[in-house]
C-alpha cells in the first residue's frame, strides 16, 4: 500500500486542542450585511495544483489531500452561522494500513490520539502529522489557520537528507465549471526546517496566538449569492432547520522542499495578480470607511426586513376589514385575499427571525 495524505475537517483539534474557546467567533447569527453579499469575495486561481508545482524545484516533493464540508449551517430556528464543523484541519501522511505499517511507539502521543479517534488504523505507518486550528475573526468575515502540531517521523522524499523545509498550503474551493473549481481562499503556513523525528515546540494546551510564526495569512469567509438564495428559499418553506449550505472542498498541500522561503517567494510571484485582488477585498474588511459602509448596509438590510413585515401586517389588517365590511357575494374572494395576505406575513416573519431580528413592537 502506497503512502498518501489524508485530510480531516473537524469541529475541534485532537492532538493539541487549544484552551476553550477553541475557535474565535461564537455561534451568533452572522451579520446581516455578510448574508447579503451580492458577489462572493473570491479570486480566480486557475490550476492551483500546477501553480504549486511551478513554485517548487527538483528538490521539492508535494502531497495533497482534501475533504468536502459546508461553510455555513442553519440551527433549529433557521438562523445561519459559520459551520461549527470548520474548527480544525488535520493532515496525516503515511501508509493507512497496519499490515504495511509498523507498531506505533507508546510515546507517540500524536498518532495514539489519531488512533483513539479512529482516524488512522492501529499500528499504521504514519510519517507526518499536521494539525491546524481554524481561527475566525470576531465578525466571522475572515479566518486564518494556526498550527497546533507538526511532527515528522519520516520524510516524504529523499530520506538521505538530515532535514527539510515544509510549507502547508490550505485552499477552499467552490464548485465551478472548471475541474479545479473557483478558489475562494488560499493560505500558507511556513513550518520551517524540520529534522526526521522532530516535533514543533508547541506545548500542549498553549493558547492560540502563542506561536504567530506558525500562523497563516488572513483568508475571506463569505457566503455566495447562490448559497444565500438557497438558504432564503429554505426559510420561506420552513425547510432550513439544521441544514448545511455552501459546500466547498478544503484542500491541503504539504510541500517538502530544500528552501521553504524560496518556495513561498516563487509562489507569491505566480499568484501576484490574485493576491492583489484578494488584498483589495480583505482591505475592505479592515478599512474604517469600508466598515462604516458595511454597518450602514447592515442597518439598511434590517430596515428592509422590518418594512416588509410591517407592509405584510398592514395588508392583513386591510384584508380583515374588507372581509368584515364586504358584500355577501364578495365573501369567497375576500377570504382568499385574507388567506394570501396571512401567508405573506408568515413568510416575512420567518425571514426576519432567520436574520436574528426581534419581534415587531406590539401595536396599540
Amino acid at each position: 500500500m502506497k503512502p498518501e495524505l489524508r485530510v480531516f475537517v473537524r469541529e475541534s483539534c485532537v492532538v493539541n486542542p487549544p484552551p476553550a474557546p477553541a475557535i474565535a467567533g461564537g455561534p451568533e447569527t452572522l451579520a446581516i450585511a455578510a448574508l447579503f453579499v451580492p458577489k462572493l469575495v473570491e479570486f480566480a486561481v486557475g490550476g492551483l495544483g500546477s501553480l504549486l508545482k511551478k513554485a517548487g524545484e527538483t528538490e521539492t516533493e508535494q502531497v495533497s489531500g482534501s475533504e468536502i464540508v459546508s461553510l455555513f449551517a442553519a440551527d433549529g430556528q433557521q438562523q445561519l452561522a459559520v459551520n461549527r464543523r470548520l474548527g480544525c484541519i488535520l493532515a496525516v501522511y503515511g501508509v493507512f494500513s497496519s499490515e504495511h505499517g509498523s507498531k506505533t511507539r507508546a510515546d507517540d502521543a500524536a498518532v495514539k490520539a489519531l488512533e483513539r479517534e479512529g482516524l488512522v488504523p492501529r499500528d499504521a505507518g504514519i510519517a507526518v502529522v499536521l494539525e491546524l486550528a481554524v481561527v475566525r475573526s470576531d465578525d466571522d468575515s475572515a479566518f486564518h489557520v494556526e498550527t497546533r502540531h507538526f511532527s515528522v517521523r519520516d520524510f516524504i522524499g529523499d530520506r538521505k537528507k538530515s532535514e527539510r523545509a515544509y510549507v502547508a498550503t490550505v485552499s477552499v474551493t467552490a464548485p465551478d465549471a472548471t475541474a479545479d473549481g473557483a478558489t475562494l481562499a488560499l493560505g500558507h503556513v511556513a513550518l520551517g526546517r524540520v529534522s526526521k523525528g522532530e516535533t514543533l515546540s508547541i506545548p500542549g494546551g498553549a493558547a492560540l496566538g502563542a506561536f504567530p510564526r506558525y500562523r497563516s495569512n488572513l483568508m475571506p469567509l463569505a457566503m455566495s449569492a447562490d448559497a444565500k438564495a438557497t438558504y432564503d428559499s429554505g426559510v420561506k418553506r420552513e425547510a432550513a432547520r439544521n441544514k448545511a449550505y455552501m459546500p466547498v472542498t478544503v484542500g491541503l498541500t504539504l510541500s517538502e522542499t530544500a528552501d521553504g522561503n524560496k518556495f513561498l517567494a516563487t509562489l507569491g510571484t505566480l499568484l501576484e495578480g490574485a493576491k492583489a485582488e484578494a488584498g483589495t477585498q480583505l482591505a475592505a474588511l479592515i478599512d474604517p470607511a469600508a466598515r462604516a459602509k458595511k454597518a450602514q448596509e447592515d442597518a439598511d438590510a434590517a430596515e428592509k426586513l422590518w418594512a416588509a413585515e410591517e407592509d405584510a401586517l398592514i395588508a392583513v389588517r386591510e384584508a380583515e376589514v374588507a372581509l368584515a365590511t364586504g358584500e355577501p357575494e364578495q365573501q369567497p374572494l375576500l377570504q382568499a385575499k385574507l388567506a394570501k395576505a396571512k401567508r405573506a406575513l408568515a413568510g416575512a416573519e420567518r425571514l426576519r427571525r432567520a436574520a436574528g431580528l426581534g419581534d415587531l413592537p406590539a401595536g396599540p
